[in-house]
């Protein structure tokens, strides 16, 4: 095959999933990377100035509106098209320019066959991660987002002020937007302000004050580009020496043998109307151009598609949007019209409307001021008024607020849409996507309660009048959000792609886009398609372009994890971590003897706490827990929990609520160590080169296997049949005789030995007992391999700190009750440490070698 040129990795697409994969190996790829997008990569499109209708066609920003569009065949088979409405796009996707209107995806977006029985569970699958995970690649992208005009997971009327000098300071919430959180919090939902500053595009509307603008304006104001993350990350890409741009370029397919990734084959169309070939030679491939395209190139390469599941489970977000003309008259206060042009207060919830059988889930409402948001003449185009209908819409809302209802809801993934090649080609020759699209039941459910909200939403706001969309029909029912045609997952049989996001039948292409979500969230998607391409593009970097371990997966593989090697070593030496822990510390009083923690609080920022004989013994909160995590809550204190537990963190955090009384207003997060090991079954948690396992063998005490449940690995009894060993808990009954058979077999067969736990006690409500270090220590001794996530591995403790605000280790305190446990991992981890004399630690009389800073009688005040 005849190659044009050679790179070490090819990305294709510099949006809002390729952006973020960009960010992330730019600088820490040697390598020579080559970055494909449709736009004209050699325009000067930062800082300028234009007006929408220039922004929507300058060939630096978008490809011409004509031909951003897909093929619509609906249940009836007619065909339609489909405008893509994010046409204007600095060189990526329109949600550079929207992103003030992004929110994460709820937990339950992840599980929906959980949750939706009378879904076939061969078209909606489970995602291949945790929401903890996710939740890790959501906070780097907000807070690459934030000082440009995002904020999320506002649950108030209060706004943060963000110190950036493209941005109109917001000291408080606006008349309009405390009536409207007012008067819907009535209405059984729950309204919060999703926007903390003025604005949230990319560009900027003049003049800002709406009552300034006439009723029969049909013509846009100017536009002003603003700074953004993608256009900072443009700068790096011309200063970046082994950084290859190349604009108005497509890839027409991939070029594969054997199971390996060759490179790919592109278009490019030149400004003389010249389409021009080239075959790119490259090991590495990220796909990042969107669900449609993304779907559209796999479906035209060579791929076996065994599974028929290229194009399958393809969903796109639910949509109504009304407008409501309320009694709120508008203020003249400059504040109010400032803050009062981008308003944005959010009601989401999941629902289950009257009659279904089995729960629909639900949307996300976003409600703004449809006069200032949008302007008159985007008016004339939702709304389809004319004549005099239209004048008296404009005038009443010259001095009242116009709400504009947006809703974006779940559509279910089934058989009855997909996504395949269409029969009209676009401008560079290739055929367009052909999306098929029949509802699902639960679609139709979702909008019809969406329409009941609606009317609803103008009862409260006391609209005296309402436009409404007509009922949807065909492609009118769906909005421009994509996911799916290439989903991940961790059997094959179901899944495009394996948990890291790499193609089971192309070794060495990944997807960075939406395409891969095997589920549509209840909201805008995009800022969870850009987490996911944090995710892989951290993957990526820390990999280093270094060729993938994994074996070429079959039909019967459940999906094998690739090595990070910048991770935690393959296992951690238990010997030494257990001799911590027989240490003892001189008399000399060298750690600090404090009875309670009210001279310690000012003197950190974060606390991470461990939970079984830190906080309670099993049945009962210790009596000075309550008081002093309100006091650190009053002092504004970060407080973390990090257990090592065969438990998940979501059964943790329901435990210590219901049981307890402990609610998130006490702790910022809980951090469970079994989640680690539910990560690494799925593939989504890298163990050094470990490979994940299809077949485990299972120890643990009654109930906890249930951590298994949903991964699609398969249990079994005997141990010659497995490909590990999940330990997950000890019963206090165990003796080690109970254990040894098993052992013997698995350490003869190599098998690893993966545990949430090392701990050489455990507290139980009816004292303290030998823990898991005991038995682990017994295989390591037949020369077992073992891998603990849990504390004091650096595993758990990274995870905790990626989740953390405080940075600074210098200005965080571990407090345990075991050595060998809290203390050596902490003090590994450069954190201060802090031994409490309850649980495990009332077994410690003297203490050496390992040394904590505090030895405290209990967590109390």
């Amino acid at each position: 095959m005849h190659w044009t040129r050679s790179a070490d990795i090819v990305i294709v697409g510099m949006g809002i999933s390729g952006g973020p994969v960009i960010d992330e190996i730019v600088g820490s790829h040697a390598g020579c990377i080559e970055i494909i997008d449709r736009g004209d990569a050699s325009a000067d499109w930062l800082g300028k100035s234009f007006d929408e209708h220039v922004l929507s066609r300058s060939p630096g920003l978008s490809i011409p509106v004509r031909d951003d569009w897909v093929e619509f065949r609906d249940s009836e088979g007619r065909l339609s098209r489909l405008q893509k409405w994010w046409s204007a796009r600095p060189a990526g996707g329109g949600s550079w320019l929207w992103y003030g209107q992004l929110s994460r995806f709820q937990a339950s977006d992840l599980r929906m066959p959980a949750l939706l029985r009378d879904v076939p569970r061969h078209t909606a699958r489970d995602w291949p991660l945790s929401y903890n995970t996710l939740g890790d690649h959501y906070r780097p992208v907000e807070e690459k987002l934030q000082p440009y005009g995002s904020s999320y997971g506002m649950a108030s009327t209060q706004y943060a002020t963000v110190e950036c000098e493209t941005f109109v300071e917001r000291p408080e919430a606006s008349d309009f937007e405390r009536q409207m959180i007012d008067r819907l919090s009535h209405t059984g939902l729950h309204p919060y302000v999703g926007q903390t500053v003025l604005g949230g595009r990319a560009y900027d509307v003049h003049p800002v004050d709406p009552m300034a603008l006439e009723s029969d304006c049909a013509a846009p104001g100017p536009l002003r580009l603003r700074q953004t993350w993608l256009g900072l990350l443009r700068k790096r890409l011309d200063n970046a020496a082994n950084v290859r741009l190349t604009g108005r370029t497509v890839v027409t397919r991939l070029l594969t043998e054997r199971g390996d990734v060759r490179g790919v084959e592109t278009v490019t169309l030149e400004k003389d109307g010249t389409a021009v070939t080239e075959r790119i030679s490259a090991p590495l491939v990220v796909l990042a151009c969107g669900a449609l395209e993304t779907t559209r190139i796999l479906l035209m390469s060579d791929l076996p598609d065994r599974h028929q599941r290229l194009g399958r489970s393809f969903t796109l977000t639910l949509e109504r949007v009304a407008y409501l003309l309320t009694d709120i008259p508008r203020s003249s206060r400059q504040l109010d019209i400032r803050a009062g042009l981008f308003a944005n207060v959010v009601v989401k919830d999941f629902y289950q409307p009257a009659g279904a059988k089995s729960p629909v889930k639900g949307g996300k409402f976003a409600l703004y001021d449809g006069y200032a948001a949008e302007l008159p003449y985007r008016h004339i185009h939702n709304l389809g008024l004319t004549g005099r209908s239209l004048a008296k819409f404009l005038d009443a809302e010259r001095t009242h607020y116009t709400v504009k209802v947006s809703f974006k809801g779940e559509s279910i993934p089934w058989d009855g849409k997909w996504v395949e090649l269409g029969s009209t080609r676009n401008i560079f020759g290739l055929p367009v996507p052909r999306i098929c699209y029949t509802p699902h039941p639960h679609d139709t459910a979702v909008v019809a309660f969406a329409e009941h909200a609606i009317h609803a939403f103008a009862r409260h706001l006391n609209a005296s009048d309402r436009v409404l969309q007509p009922a949807p029909q065909g492609h009118g029912l769906v909005s421009a959000h994509h996911h799916g045609g290439a989903v991940f997952g961790t059997d094959p049989r179901h899944a495009v792609l394996d948990a890291n996001a790499e193609c089971y039948e192309a070794r060495g292409l990944f997807v960075a886009d939406s395409s891969v979500m095997p589920t549509s969230g209840a909201t805008n998607s995009s800022l969870t398609a850009m987490a996911l391409a944090h995710r892989l593009g951290r993957f990526l970097a820390l990999r280093s372009g270094r060729p993938t371990d994994r074996a070429a997966p079959d039909g019967g593989d459940s999906g094998r994890a690739h090595s990070i090697p910048s991770q935690p070593t393959d296992h951690q030496r238990m010997d030494t971590m257990d001799n911590a822990a027989g240490a003892t510390l001189p008399p000399d009083g060298s750690p600090i003897a404090l009875a309670g923690f009210a001279d310690l609080i000012d003197h950190y920022d974060a606390f991470v706490l461990d939970q079984w004989g830190v906080l309670h013994e099993g049945n009962r909160l210790f009596d000075g827990v309550l008081p002093l995590l309100a006091e650190m809550a009053r002092r504004d204190k970060e407080v973390m929990i990090l257990t090592n537990s065969s438990k998940s963190s979501i059964r943790n955090v329901r435990r210590l609520e219901t049981r307890f009384g402990l609610d998130r207003s006490h702790y910022q997060a809980l951090i469970s160590s079994a989640d680690l090991v539910h990560d690494w079954v799925v593939g989504t948690y890298p163990i050094g080169n470990l490979r994940t396992p299809s077949t485990v063998f299972v120890y643990a005490d009654e109930g906890d296997e249930q951590l298994l449940d949903g991964t699609g690995v398969r249990v079994v009894d005997d141990v010659a049949q497995a490909d590990a060993v999940l330990m997950l808990s000890l019963p206090v009954t165990d003796t080690p005789d109970q254990h040894r058979h098993w052992m013997t077999e698995a350490a003869r067969a190599r098998l690893p030995l993966v545990c949430p736990s090392n701990d050489l006690h455990t507290v139980r409500p009816s004292g303290v007992y030998g823990g898991m270090a005991g038995v682990i220590g017994g295989y390591t001794a037949l020369g077992g391999l073992c891998h603990n996530l849990g504390k004091p591995s650096p595993h758990v403790f990274a995870v905790c700190a990626r989740q953390m605000a405080t940075a600074d280790p210098r200005r965080i305190l571990m407090v345990g009750d075991q050595i060998a446990s809290d203390v050596v991992g902490a003090q590994s981890h450069g954190w201060d440490t802090a031994l409490v004399k309850t649980g495990a630690g009332q077994l410690v009389s003297e203490l050496s070698a390992v040394r904590p800073d505090y030895v405290i009688e209990e967590l109390r005040l």
